[in-house]
């Protein structure tokens, strides 16, 4: 089956005032650029200036101006000058233009030329995300460009982040001025950044200002972390904020829960006909842990997921009884709705605000600052029991929270308040993929494979969100790609036992195969692994900078089948092969049945996530080690 590990790629949106000049008396032309700051850049940044203006709670000023010289269209994104804006952040003005190697101005534009586009995510339900899009292309190249805008935010909880860089561009110079003229105090965060901030008074404003000059360009090496991880960037948060006159305090955890918790206050409430509804869902039963199973797959059977985002309203849940009465709800939504049918069970529940995401980068706890784009349930029985419950999907079983949700940290809501907490994270032998095959070769080079896949954990609930909401002619063109052979069709498939139960899913297929075997006059060389090889040499690097980010713990275990042709025998067969690593290890070993089959018996187990760069050797040799084995060959040699 196919392999795929996920990338994570950074994308930070940035754009530019109004005068035809935006950075006056600058040269950009190219001469002036560093060999250094070219080596490895897709662009350089020339210079950037951005300024964060707090004018008070509820309102706040963004205006960003920045020239950047493009080397080469291949990365034509790096052209598209593209703003995301809402209800509570609204474009003032955009300007920019198109400068030639020269540094000479050779078109300008404004917000009028730019393109305008719903944002929505192709689920959202409600959203006034909108995106401005100004494609400032040029045909020869380098070419520079040059931009300005400015906006408004209405509400200071969602501060901008600073990225002065992205991935393969280097920076000559950019700068970031933070001035707070609420009195109540600005907080920042800030990383992989060589010089501290500097702090300055000007008119009875405190004002913080970071510069950053000479940055080579840097790349996210294979599997490296996200690149927020290895980037400068400055998080900036207030003390003191305000939404759509919702007013609250972020300098602490336990505060900034306490006005997430007054938020939903009032939400919770049934009616008494969605009352007597929960009830029956639960008649006769007496053990905690049954209630919270029938009801949340109450919740997966009545309700669907949409997502919401319109103002507050991408933090404020819908009340309980609106979910009740329409059947849908985004994440704050169901997990509240939940939290309210779970309480008239008698069973506590605490809301998790979380940052979802398999390869995203870890919260900053020092930090407390709106850092969420997710909320989970926990659910504490009276005996101390933990059921964890991901609330918006119909297939997860209790206890599965996904893989972008595992072993992150976490804001758990109570009417205390928000503490820091921990989500579980599920082992290799938690995460398991077990096939056992049987494949029948013919002396023509033909073969039939039967095989029986059983998928549980984080693998599981892949196939489950995959699998579940398709139709039977779905699902098989699905298990066609994940097939790695060239010529064969299906001849059946079962997916009955695709469920979302919390031991196991598992599912059948059957194939014929036209030219699994390769053969010559006299031999036929049989793939031993073809249906689950890994294909995975990671390049040769000379010196390896950052960590090794892998998604998650698992375990592979496949048993496979050969029934050989008559008039055939063996005339070659790998020898067992093992490796072990700090990381991980893996196994083949082969041996013949009763019968007279081969038997291949196969375990990888990854058993850490996270490797220091001094092993990317180690982990290049395992891999490259996996590769060659699940490729090997049974040779067999005619005797008639």
């Amino acid at each position: 089956m196919k392999k795929v590990f996920f990338l994570t790629i950074l994308v930070v949106s940035i754009s530019c005032s109004s005068n035809k000049e935006i950075f006056t008396a600058q040269n950009f032309s190219e001469e002036p650029i560093s060999t250094i700051l070219s080596m490895n850049a897709h662009s350089v940044i020339r210079n950037s200036e951005t300024v964060v203006e707090i004018v008070d709670e509820g309102t706040a000023y963004y205006t960003v101006k920045e020239a950047k010289t493009i080397y080469d269209k291949s990365n034509k994104e790096l052209a598209e000058l593209v703003i995301f804006y809402d209800q509570l952040r609204k474009i003032e003005y955009i300007k920019a233009n198109i400068l030639d190697k020269e540094g000479k101005i050779i078109k300008s534009f404004t917000e009028d030329d730019a393109f305008d586009y719903s944002a929505g995510d192709g689920f959202s339900f409600f959203s006034d995300n909108r995106v401005k899009v100004l494609g400032l292309y040029h045909n020869s190249f380098p070419y520079t460009v040059e931009f300005e805008y400015k906006m408004k935010y209405d509400g200071t909880m969602f501060l901008p982040t600073w990225y002065p860089q992205m991935p393969g561009q280097s920076v000559t110079k950019a700068s970031l001025k933070v001035i707070d003229k609420t009195g109540n105090g600005v907080r920042f965060f800030s990383k992989n950044l060589k010089d501290t901030v500097k702090v300055n008074y000007v008119d009875g404003n405190k004002e913080l200002s970071w510069d950053v000059n000479f940055l080579t360009a840097k790349e996210r090496e294979v599997l490296g972390p996200p690149a927020q991880e290895i980037l400068p960037v400055v998080m900036i948060a207030p003390t003191k904020f305000e939404i759509e006159n919702s007013y609250g305090d972020a300098s602490n955890w336990k505060d900034f829960g306490k006005w997430y918790y007054e938020l939903g206050e009032g939400s919770r409430v049934l009616s008494n006909e969605a009352k007597r509804e929960v009830l029956s869902k639960i008649e006769g039963l007496t053990d905690e842990k049954q209630i919270v199973y029938a009801l949340y797959n109450y919740l997966q059977t009545k309700t669907r997921y949409v997502s919401i985002q319109l103002g507050l309203g991408g933090w404020k849940p819908f009340p309980a009884e609106y979910v009740y009465e329409n059947e849908y709800g985004d994440c704050k939504a169901l997990t509240n709705y939940m939290l309210a049918i779970l309480e008239e069970a008698g069973i506590k529940s605490n809301a998790v605000l979380i940052r979802n995401g398999i390869s995203s980068p870890p919260m900053i706890s020092e930090f407390s600052s709106n850092q969420f784009n997710h909320v989970i349930l926990r659910v504490e029985l009276s005996n101390g029991e933990v059921i964890w419950l991901e609330c918006t999907s119909k297939y997860y079983p209790p206890g599965h929270i996904g893989g972008g949700n595992e072993g992150k940290e976490a804001l758990m809501i109570s009417e205390n308040g928000g503490e820091i907490i921990k989500t579980p994270e599920s082992s290799e032998a938690e995460n398991v993929s077990a096939t056992l095959s049987k494949i029948k070769i013919d002396a023509d080079g033909t073969a039939e494979l039967e095989a029986t896949r059983k998928t549980k954990g984080i693998i599981q609930g892949d196939i489950l969100n995959t699998l579940k909401p398709i139709s039977e002619k779905a699902r098989e063109e699905w298990l066609t790609r994940q097939l790695n052979f060239n010529d064969f069709n299906i001849v059946e498939a079962s997916f009955d036992n695709i469920v979302n139960s919390k031991d196991e899913s598992s599912y059948f297929f059957k194939l014929n195969l036209k030219d699994y075997v390769s053969q010559t006059s006299s031999r036929l060389f049989v793939p031993l692994n073809k249906l689950n090889a890994w294909y995975f040499k990671p390049e040769v690097q000379e010196k390896r900078n950052q960590e090794i980010w892998l998604p998650y713990l698992f375990t592979e275990e496949d048993i496979s089948v050969f029934e050989l042709p008559s008039g055939y025998e063996i005339e070659s067969i790998p020898k067992n092969f093992r490796v072990d690593k700090n990381f991980g290890n893996y196994s083949v070993d082969y041996s013949m049945s009763e019968e007279g089959e081969v038997v291949l018996t196969r375990k990888l187990m990854i058993t850490s996530k996270r490797l220091p760069a001094d092993s990317y050797d180690d982990f290049r040799d395992f891999f490259t080690a996996i590769t060659q084995s699940d490729n090997n060959n049974l040779v067999l040699v005619r005797t008639e």
